[in-house]
């Protein structure tokens, strides 16, 4: 009896170490190991997009750059974006401007990289704490002017990092072909989408240029040239343009926002608006511009310059001119909308602040 007693009392106290164990084991809080933020975790995506696909001469070029994240993926510590763009395609804008509000411009390095300017770029790492994010900013500037000899690389690759993750996109360039003849046309001097529809920058007047080409590479004699150009609702000549890059400037002057340019035989150009000041006529209640020339000659090429604002957005705008004279007549229209990418981040208004949830 006292052997069974004895052997209980051992397999009491292993039973009991036993249950200890597993019941420790329960009550235990599971163990976590941090992870890095970054493209191996899969918790944000960065990814970019330039819609000016051929980069056009003196042409606008838009990137757009979206940041995918899950709730506490973006986090001050991953540092800033990183954004490349090729420095010989550059030629003038506002690296500043983001349009967003979810993104904060930083700083601008032309230094560094002898071929290429950086632009940084820190998220607003306040939206993405405790939920999913998705938002995007934008960057735009003019391109350099290129004639068909111009020396530029065929592909311009623009980059973007963020903590890790790269992302590129390698497009091609269009320079300026010299010798298409051209009696009359509304040339639209920006970026324009794949169906043919020209991109309004519904913030900066300087990216929406106009240029009503007469007589380019004609060679032609023409008189009693009228040129009328009415504005469709929403459109608005702006009263004070900028310089068009790669026009030679001495004359800067403008009559109501319209600039004269003479465009040579090499494809060089001037503005000469102080010889043709008084044959410039603009209705700005109505929007309306004339100019009147009373004799075109055979090596007389010319391109009326302006800038448009967006007074009022609408789905698209029609615009179209008309050239009569003693010889011909001649209509060029085009159809524009706004550009989408230059005023739209994919954030949507929450509380007072832009924050947009969605699944990961």
């Amino acid at each position: 009896m006292k052997k069974f007693v004895y052997v209980l009392a051992i397999i009491l106290m292993v039973s009991g170490v036993f249950m200890g164990m597993i019941t420790k084991a329960d009550t235990a809080k599971p163990q976590t190991k941090a992870t890095s933020v970054g493209a191996s975790t899969g918790k944000f995506t960065l990814s970019m997009k330039v819609h000016d696909n051929p980069i056009v001469s003196s042409g606008k070029v838009t990137m757009d750059f979206t940041l995918d994240a899950s709730a506490d993926a973006i986090v001050d510590s991953n540092g800033l974006i990183e954004v490349s763009i090729p420095k010989e395609i550059y030629s003038t804008g506002n690296l500043t401007d983001l349009n967003s509000d979810s993104f904060t411009y930083d700083h601008t390095d032309k230094t560094t990289d002898p071929d290429r300017i950086l632009v940084y770029v820190k998220p607003d790492a306040s939206f993405n704490v405790g939920q999913a994010w998705s938002a995007s900013f934008s960057i735009s500037f003019q391109a350099v002017l290129m004639r068909a000899n111009t020396t530029v690389a065929a592909d311009q690759i623009f980059k973007a990092s963020y903590a890790g993750q790269d992302v590129s996109q390698t497009l091609q360039i269009q320079p300026q072909q010299n010798g298409t003849p051209t009696l009359f046309e509304k040339w639209w001097h920006s970026s324009v989408d794949s169906d043919g529809i020209c991109l309004l920058n519904p913030v900066e007047s300087q990216y929406n240029t106009f240029q009503l080409a007469l007589n380019i590479y004609k060679d032609v004699e023409i008189n009693n040239v009228t040129i009328v150009d009415e504005m469709p609702d929403g459109l608005e000549v702006d009263p004070n343009p900028a310089l068009t890059t790669g026009v030679d400037a001495t004359d800067k002057i403008s009559v109501d926002g319209i600039r004269i340019i003479k465009y040579d035989a090499n494809g060089d150009r001037t503005y000469v608006t102080s010889q043709y000041a008084s044959d410039i006529k603009f209705d700005a209640k109505t929007q309306k511009l004339t100019v009147h020339f009373d004799h075109i000659a055979k090596d007389e090429m010319l391109l009326i310059e302006y800038k448009v604002s967006v007074a009022h957005v609408y789905d698209t705008y029609v615009n179209t001119a008309t050239m009569t004279s003693d010889e011909y007549t001649k209509t060029s229209s085009d159809t524009l909308r706004i550009d989408g990418n230059a005023n739209f981040n994919k954030v949507l208004k929450k509380d007072s602040r832009q924050k947009y949830n969605h699944d990961q």
